[in-house]
């Protein structure tokens, strides 16, 4: 298997996902095999859903697909491929910062650019000008 842009649209779709922020990502490990990794947000282990619906500052008790992806391929050791990222909605900022820092140069979205915080277009705009992290929409 190669890994390339399809490969990863193919991935996205054949994953069911009942939640509207999710992702998927093609990884390696040292060996060189491909792996397949998808994500949902979820809420944070140790809150209940009382404190999920009280948000207090610009945080919230959820784990974002992206960081939950980044979090889980280096539990598992392996490295997201650059641009084999692909998500529902727009990442976080703090998702973008975390992405740039996994050495992730590329992402690919679902059209439309849905976001779950507003800060979310500030921050691509930015990382885009400055040809930091691209974006790509692709729809399923």
């Amino acid at each position: 298997m190669t890994i390339n842009e399809e490969t990863l649209l193919q991935t996205a779709r054949l994953v069911k996902v009942k939640h509207p922020r999710w992702g998927c990502a093609l990884a390696t490990d040292n060996a060189g095999k491909i792996w397949t990794l998808v994500a949902s947000a979820h809420p944070a282990i140790g809150f209940t859903s009382q404190d999920i619906l009280t948000r207090e500052g610009k945080y919230d008790f959820y784990l974002e697909p992206a960081n939950r992806l980044l979090m889980g391929a280096a539990r598992a050791g392996l490295k997201i491929t650059d641009s084999h990222l692909w998500c529902s909605v727009l990442p976080s900022p703090r998702e973008m910062v975390n992405l740039v820092a996994a050495g992730l140069t590329h992402i690919t979205l679902q059209g439309g650019y849905a976001y779950k915080k507003e800060e979310s277009l500030d921050a691509k705009e930015i990382l885009g000008l400055h040809s930091i992290l691209t974006f790509a929409e692709k729809a399923l």
